[in-house]
């Protein structure tokens, strides 16, 4: 067997390369890029903006709550009526650590935070806006300490509003040391109205374990909530720490002047404890995360609702990750193949098979390593899927049909060949949900130039009883290509060639779908996909294999030398993406795990 390693491209500054819009609709919540500063609305009305251009940390400012309540401190960005000038550090909701590596970015004068890229700037597909941006972290020198990677969720629901924070540090250059110090580390400086004392203050402050006050400064605690009235409205502002953090329950540095702060690391000031004893390290190449969620409400929230409120928070599902942070090198396992396709995952054989749709034959890539002829001929099959009872299904061409047998069945039996008593085209690929449910897209390509009988080209879905019924009416110039459904089987992906578009269809329970819409835009050509268990997306097609969230955000694109024609998760942890293109066979190594049936 040839390896051949090469650097991996990742296209990740989707806005960069794309014409995508600059407002991306996520249900109710919404994020734009306006005048330097991502603008997020709740509706009509402005929920916060990312200032991610600062001389020296990104942070978001105004902060409004339901209603519209500012309820972060002005200064130092405008100076409002009642706020002192203190602390000018502190920028309404930020995110930094005073000791890092010996160098204080908590007070920047010698280090900086800078901004370097936004990775997506969309929704979750489920009414949120979701954004993730990456910084550097650099002293005064320039001298890189680590990067980081900010996913940022934003919400409204009934109960209030909610940021969602996803936070990864970390340096693949040396090890780091988050430093045992007080200053620090998720922080709000809140509107004068809600601190405790000092002009204009009305606030008062609770904790999860019941401390009040100033009794919640050096305490640890799954979340600390401030209370109280903005412009004569009441309103709370609270902070839930996620349980897998470091340090959880964490320490507050929650003043009564206003700042308000998770720390994690701060034992010798919050427990009098010796120095370092709450320093943290992070070994070369590995990253820490911190995950916390912002929680706004009109009126004051009560312990038990804000309870509630957290609950919520821990039963919600994760910010969404990007599938290509940890992504390795595009490897190439093999080329000198006629035209590769069909990657599929043997789990019980701990081995890819993969067809070649000219050379009449289904390969077979071993735990070994070695790749060896399986199925000879193969009836020129293009898809193929190996189920959990370690069963192939093959789309053949040749044999116009949807065959399906034992890995080792050299007679497979035909579930679907004919429609309306007209043969079908030449079924090309296929996606089979738990239950028994089987869909696949039926073009002309494999006809070559023979008429079709069904004189259109459609998407079929075949019940477990093996009843035909078209999911997708086409005509003679549709291209239905590529298929995958969504993790819970609810949403049928189809990559249209023709269009250039992957559309979206909902699956009911019984199997049956509804009515397409356009899910992404991709480069010209679309064709096989495959789906990893976040939801996301990733479609082969002229740039490359693109990968798009479950919203149907662009992260971004996995450059291949040869044009790919489809993609499949593999391996002993799913995390292999194994890709078919033209005469080669690549793989590439990614963070989240894929589906493999």
């Amino acid at each position: 067997m040839t390896t051949n390693r090469s650097p991996l491209r990742l296209v990740c500054a989707a806005l960069a390369l794309w014409p995508l819009s600059l407002q991306v609709r996520a249900g109710e919540v919404t994020a734009s890029l306006e005048d330097g500063a991502l603008v997020v609305r709740d509706g009509d009305d402005l929920f916060s903006r990312y200032h991610h251009d600062d001389t020296f940390t990104p942070f978001l400012y105004p902060l409004h709550g339901p209603g519209g309540i500012a309820v972060t401190r002005g200064f130092p960005m405008e100076e409002l009526p009642g706020e002192s000038g203190d602390h000018p550090h502190h920028r309404s909701l930020w995110f930094a650590h005073g000791a890092v590596n010996g160098h204080d970015f908590w007070h920047p004068a010698q280090t900086s935070i800078r901004h370097t890229g936004f990775e997506l700037i969309g929704g979750d597909g489920a009414g949120s806006a979701v954004v993730t941006s990456r910084n550097e972290w650099r002293t005064k020198q320039g001298e890189l300490i680590c990067v980081e990677r900010r996913t940022m969720r934003f919400g409204s629901t009934e109960a209030g509003r909610t940021i969602d924070f996803d936070i990864e540090l970390g340096s693949d250059e040396h090890e780091l040391v988050f430093g045992d110090t007080k200053e620090g580390t998720f922080a709000i400086r809140l509107a004068p109205g809600l601190r405790i004392e000092g002009a204009l203050a009305t606030g008062r402050s609770i904790n999860s374990a019941g401390d009040e006050d100033g009794a919640c400064w050096g305490k640890r605690a799954g979340w600390v909530a401030y209370r109280g009235e903005v412009s004569d409205r009441a309103c709370t502002v609270a902070i839930f720490d996620h349980p897998e953090n470091v340090s959880h329950p964490t320490w507050w540095h929650a003043r009564t002047y206003g700042l308000f702060a998770a720390n994690p690391f701060g034992v010798h000031d919050f427990e009098r404890r010796p120095p370092g004893t709450g320093d943290r390290r992070v070994a070369r190449g590995e990253r820490m995360t911190f995950r916390y969620r912002v929680f706004l409400a009109a009126g004051e929230a009560e312990p038990p609702e804000l309870t509630r409120a957290y609950e919520r928070y821990l039963a919600s599902p994760p910010v969404p990750r990007s599938p290509l942070a940890a992504a390795g090198e595009v490897e190439l396992v093999r080329d000198g193949f006629l035209f590769t396709e069909g990657p599929a995952w043997s789990s019980g054989r701990s081995s890819l098979l993969f067809s070649d749709i000219p050379a009449n034959r289904i390969y077979e890539l071993d735990a070994a390593g070695e790749i060896s002829v399986f199925r000879e001929p193969s009836h020129y099959a293009n898809g193929l899927l190996v189920d959990e009872l370690g069963r192939l299904w093959a789309c053949e061409h040749g044999g116009r049909r949807v065959s399906r047998g034992a890995l080792d069945d050299a007679d497979p039996k035909a579930l679907a060949y004919e429609f309306g008593g007209a043969r079908l085209n030449s079924p090309n690929d296929l996606a089979l949900r738990g239950d028994g449910h089987l869909y696949f897209t039926d073009p002309p390509y494999g006809l070559l130039g023979k008429p079709s009988e069904l004189g259109a080209n459609h998407v079929f879905h075949r019940t477990p009883k093996g009843e035909l019924e078209v999911v997708f009416r086409g005509g003679e110039s549709s291209r239905p290509n590529g298929i995958r459904l969504s993790p819970r089987g609810d949403r049928l992906y189809v990559a249209f060639t023709d269009e250039g578009v992957v559309r979206r269809f909902p699956v009911a329970p019984d199997g049956t779908t509804g009515e397409s819409e356009e899910f992404a835009k991709t480069s010209p050509g679309p064709d096989g996909m495959a789906v990893d268990r976040d939801g996301n997306l990733y479609v082969t097609a002229k740039a490359g294999v693109e990968v798009f969230s479950p919203g149907g955000e662009r992260w971004g694109v996995i450059e291949v030398p040869q044009k790919p024609a489809n993609c499949a998760f593999g391996g002993s942890d799913g995390r292999t993406l194994f890709i078919t293109a033209r005469k080669g066979l690549y793989r590439v190594r990614l963070g989240i795990p894929g589906l493999l049936h």
